[in-house]
């Protein structure tokens, strides 16, 4: 963990898919555990995280990163 937790941040979420129709907000509220867990470790509390608009990057079927996700935090204060 950190000496100290951020005051801020904001969230970058990258999905790698190869689905036509990915609702955004689902894939936010999927992840809802793990923005949770980063309070009081990366964040002093998990509302003090900015979320950005979700990218979605689309990928073959086959490829080895399909159905990953790529988190980017980055402090703000």
């Amino acid at each position: 963990g950190l000496a100290k937790p951020w005051k801020a941040a904001t969230v970058q979420v990258t999905y790698f898919t190869y689905r036509p129709l990915v609702d955004r907000d689902n894939i936010l509220a999927w992840l809802k555990s793990s923005f949770d867990a980063f309070q009081g470790i990366i964040v002093g509390n998990d509302s003090a995280l900015t979320y950005l608009p979700v990218v979605i990057e689309r990928v073959k079927a086959k490829e080895p990163h399909c159905g990953c996700i790529r988190l980017v935090l980055t402090r703000t204060a």
